[in-house]
Parts: structure tokens; sequence; C-alpha cells
């Protein structure tokens, strides 16, 4: 009786929905629908500029990744910057550079792009697994219908800003793209390709390790496979390029390549709780997407027997408790929170400890895919069951409010100014927003503010070392030249290989007529960051100081090398060649430095010097 039922369906999905047209030719135009309001609704992302959250670190202070030349796709392929392996998402981003330079306009207009293709694929896999669930041939016009509000309830839910407006996080929308590739191949039986397209996945952002699982949770439901031996052997090779994949980046935390919070001894039960407690977070979020922020603080030092922590717990193991027992009934509440919990896992404190921050939203954006799915499957319902006006208006006011969210979200993300004072507003505690905010405004020169926001961060934090760095610059640049090697030295002692204090405090230092001492910090800043130029320059100015020219002379080199626009390093440069006898080689890059910058004072002025006495 169920297969004349199925036959039934799959009749009636045939049929004309009116004169003269096809059921695909007439919903053709849904994930075209679905791939456009995405689009639309994060294009306001374009307007935005990059912010001081990494982005300074990967773009504006970083020419690694500028373009695409053998020398680029060599770094792109090698390197492991902040502390991450993802060549294909540097290869989109070297492509941003060649299309658009520096413009962040360009940026955030690919993270659009990207995240709109996204929701495409999310579309088909929504219909699929709709159609596994129902046992459907062909798509019901309630399942194709179901299946693009399903789509949209992901693409514009406000958890998603943080992946889409901020630049970089390039790696989340482009491994969302080949996760949802994957995953759709795979439900077609195209095996070999899913495979092929999970490997680009993981070499944008190793975190979809988890898909292998998430696979097999999808094998008992919706699709409803018999669990042997052979559904396990299909995983096998999805499994071990998950599992290299994972060893890789162990690996790298374990030689010191990338940062690791392994020194920090957390108590279990805390690990367990901050865990439970995320699961909860993102559920919650998903279902009341307010106070949205890039970072959540509700403790300075939180503890497991917390109210925040305890509340999450149980209601974690409530809905865990709860899809156990409902599996026969509601198998699809099971699946989805399955998928949720297996691709949330690699970043739960139980697993990957920050003790900055526990939880962020970028996290939910494949995690949340499951319950996607869910409200697209509670859609078709009522659609079958003729509830059409109900399920039409749930549809619309949920979706409008979406969008109000997610407009609102991304004016957020519009400059580090605004992105930092409202995750202040949301959470005061957050060292991290205070140290940012302070650097906005020692930018803009508004110092008071600044060390008021930066004395803040290492209140909150003791040992916070970039925010004792960030300090120790804006009171060296005050004149405070021994508190700020205090925070110098805070910084270092906290974090022994941050190159940018060493070199911090090798300024100080020599302000303080210490160029020896100087010198140690300079080498090892150019230890940890071999290209690092102002490192360079400022080791050279400290050796040219004390006579040693052809050491200085080596390190100017290098700082011209890695920056060729430090007019300062030609100048002086120039100057360490006249010492040296070397009046014409001077003359060019005194030249050089007025090439970079025409009003350079002592280029110009040593220049006319040089000339007249090349002339006499």
């Amino acid at each position: 009786m169920a297969s004349r039922r199925r036959a039934k369906r799959s009749r009636r999905s045939k049929q004309p929905l009116a004169s003269g047209g096809s059921l695909e030719g007439q919903t053709r135009w849904l994930p075209l629908l679905v791939f456009a309001i995405s689009l639309f609704v994060f294009l306001p992302a374009v307007g935005n500029d990059f912010v001081n959250w990494d982005d300074d670190r990967n773009f504006l202070d970083n020419s690694s990744y500028r373009g695409l030349s053998f020398e680029n796709l060599k770094w792109m392929f090698t390197t492991f910057h902040l502390g991450h392996y993802h060549p294909l998402t540097w290869l989109t981003l070297g492509l941003d550079y060649v299309l658009w330079g520096m413009n962040p306009s360009g940026y955030h207009f690919t993270n659009a792009l990207l995240h709109a293709a996204t929701s495409w694929l999310v579309y088909l896999v929504i219909l699929e697994l709709l159609q596994s669930a129902r046992r459907e041939e062909e798509p019901t016009p309630a399942l194709l219908f179901s299946a693009a509000l399903g789509a949209l309830l992901f693409a514009i839910h406000p958890l998603r800003v943080e992946s889409v407006a901020w630049a970089s996080e390039r790696r989340d929308v482009l491994s969302g793209l080949f996760y949802a590739g994957s995953v759709l191949l795979y439900l077609r039986g195209r095996l070999w390709t899913s495979v092929g397209v999970f490997a680009a996945a993981l070499l944008s952002k190793v975190i979809v390790a988890g898909l292998p699982i998430v696979l097999l949770a999808l094998d008992v439901y919706p699709l409803r496979r018999k669990f042997d031996l052979s559904l396990l052997w299909s995983k096998i090779p999805y499994f071990g390029l998950a599992l290299a994949a994972g060893l890789f980046a162990l690996a790298q935390q374990r030689t010191g390549v990338t940062g690791t919070f392994e020194d920090i001894e957390v108590e279990p039960l805390l690990r367990l709780t901050l865990s439970l407690y995320g699961l909860a977070f993102y559920l919650g979020k998903t279902v009341f997407p307010f106070s949205l922020a890039p970072q959540y603080v509700y403790s300075i030092s939180p503890h497991a027997f917390d109210a925040p922590l305890i509340v999450g717990s149980v209601v974690a193991v409530a809905v865990t408790i709860a899809s156990l027992l409902l599996r026969r009934r509601w198998p699809a509440l099971a699946a989805a929170w399955a998928c949720y919990v297996i691709t949330l896992l690699p970043v739960l404190s139980i697993l990957r400890f920050d003790p900055q921050q526990y939880v962020a939203d970028h996290h939910s954006y494949l995690a949340t895919l499951g319950f996607a799915v869910l409200a697209a499957g509670g859609f078709s319902i009522l659609l079958e069951r003729r509830r059409t006006a109900l399920a039409t208006a749930c549809a619309a006011v949920v979706t409008l409010v979406l969008c109000e969210r997610t407009l609102a979200q991304t004016r957020v993300w519009e400059n580090s100014a605004t992105l930092w004072t409202h995750t202040l507003n949301v959470s005061p505690l957050s060292s991290l927003a205070h140290n940012n905010l302070g650097r906005v405004w020692a930018d803009q020169g508004q110092t008071a503010k600044a060390l008021e926001h930066l004395r803040r961060a290492v209140a909150i934090r003791p040992d916070y070392a970039h925010a004792h760095y960030n300090l120790g610059q804006l009171l060296m640049e005050q004149g405070e030249l021994q508190i700020a090697e205090f925070h110098f030295r805070r910084a270092i002692e906290k974090e022994p290989r941050y190159a940018e204090a060493h070199n911090g405090l090798g300024n100080c230092l020599v302000r303080r007529n210490r160029e020896a001492e100087a010198e140690e910090h300079y080498q090892i800043a150019l230890e940890v960051l071999p290209e690092f130029a102002d490192a360079h320059y400022n080791f050279a100015l400290a050796l040219h100081r004390q006579g040693k020219l052809s050491k200085a002379a080596r390190h100017y080199r290098l700082a011209t090398r890695f920056d060729p626009r430090n007019a300062d390093a030609h100048g002086n440069w120039g100057v360490l060649l006249e010492d040296q006898g070397q009046a014409e080689d001077a003359v060019r890059h005194y030249r050089r430095a007025l090439e970079i910058d025409p009003s350079h004072p002592e280029a110009g002025r040593n220049l006319r010097a040089a000339k007249s006495r090349l002339q006499r």
C-alpha cells in the first residue's frame, strides 16, 4: 500500500502547475530566487572596510598573497599564516587582489557571491533530503517550495553575517561551497567526485573534517540504508582524507607552527560544561538571533557551575535525550541533532580551548544546516495538509525578520570602530574588543580614549599579550619609556615568540640608549619572522648608530626588499653609503626615497648635498 501511495505522489508531481507548463519548467526559478535573495541581503557588506581583526594581518600587512605568480602560489601552498593551512582560500584571495587590488569592496563581494552560490547548492541538498525522507521519485510542489524556504533560512540568517561580512572568513564560505557540493554529489551517487570535492573543502578549511560521520548519519536517515560493513567501506576515502587533514593540523600545533592553548590547564568538567553550553548557545541564537557579536564573554573567570553553563548543559542534554527517545517517531530530529553535534565538535571546548572565545557566530555556518532542513520539512507538512495560508504567513514573517536582523548585523561590520563599539555593548568584559577599539582610537590620534580601552583590556586579562604590546607601543610614542618597556616585557613573557613585541621592545631600548640589548630582541623577531621588514629596518638603525656599517647595510637591504615602499630605509641606507664613501650609490637611494615620498625632507636635503659633493 505504501508503494501505491508513492506511485500516486510521483504521478501527481508530473502534472502541470498551470496550463502549458511543467512542474520543472515553472519552478526552475526557485534556486535562482534563493541565489538572488542571498546575494541581495549581503550586498550592503560590499561597502564595508577591512577590520582590525585578522584583516590587517591577512591583507594590509601581508604582501605574500598579492597575486598569482609562482612565488605567490608557493607561499599559499606552504604557509601556516596565523596558524591555518587553507591554500585554496588563499588562491581565491590572490585572485581578488588581481581583480580588485586592496579595495575591500571586491573581497566582500566575492564572499557574498560564494555564499549565494552555497545557498543554491543547499537548496538542492535539502530537496534531495526531503525527497528521500518522503520516498518521492520526483519532487512535488510542496517539496520544491519547502526546499527554497529551508535554503533561505540558512542563507539569510544573521548568524551567517560573521562568515560573509568578515573578509578573513573567506575560508568559511569557500569550504561551505565545497561541503554542500560534496554532500549533493554523494546523495546523487557520484561517490568519487564527492570525495574530490571534499578534498577541496579540506584545503579551504579543515573544520569540515566531520563530513564522513555526517554522511553516515544521513545514510541512517533519511536515506534508510542498511548499516553494514559495505556502508562503512564506502566512507574509507572520506575518513582517510579527514584523518590526514586532522593529523596534519595537530602536527603543526605540536611543532609550534600554529597557536595552541594546550599549556592552559582546564578542569575536564569545565571543558564539558563549556561544550554543552556551546551546543545550547548556537541552538538558542538560531531560534532567537538577537544581540549577536564577534565575541561573547559572560565571565572573566568561568567555572563549571556558573548559571549560564548549567542552564546550557541542561538544554543540550535535554535535546539529546529527546532526540534519542523520539528517534523512531521523528528520526529527522535525531539525524539533524547528530549532524549538528558532529559538525560543531572540532570547535567545542572539549577539544579546542580558547580562553578568549568559547563560542563564535561563524562556527555555526555549516552546523545549523540540519535545522534548516527540519524547518523545510515542517513547512512541507503544512503545505501538504493544505495549511497554505498559515505556512505562507509564517514563512513570510520569519523571512522578513531574518532579513532585517541580517541587514542590521551587516552594518555592525562596517568598520573597526562600529564593530568593537557594538561588541562592548553586548559583552562589556571582552578584552579583545577593548584592545582592538583602543587600536582604532590610537590610529585616529585619540590617545586618551585609546589608553582607557587598552588599560581596561589588560585589567580584564593580565595575560593578554597583544594588549600589553599595543599599550607599550602607545606609551612609547608618548615618551613613557620605562612603563612601555614593562608592557613589552609582559607581552614577551606571555608569548616568547611574539615577533612584534620583540621589535617594539628593541625600539624602546634604543630610545633608552641600550642599542646592544636591543639587538638581541631584533634578532629574535627576525628568527620568528625572517621577512619582518620593520624589524630589519629598526635593527639596521641600531647597528648604524653603533657604527656597525656592514651589518646595518645588510638589514637596510632586506628591509627594502621586503618593503620596497619604505622611504626611510632608502634614505638612511643612502646616509650609510655616503659614510662608506659610495656617494653615487647613495644618490640612487635618495632618489628612490623621494620617488616613494616626494616630501621626504631629509632625503631631499641629503640628495642635494651629495650631488654637490660629487660635482666638486
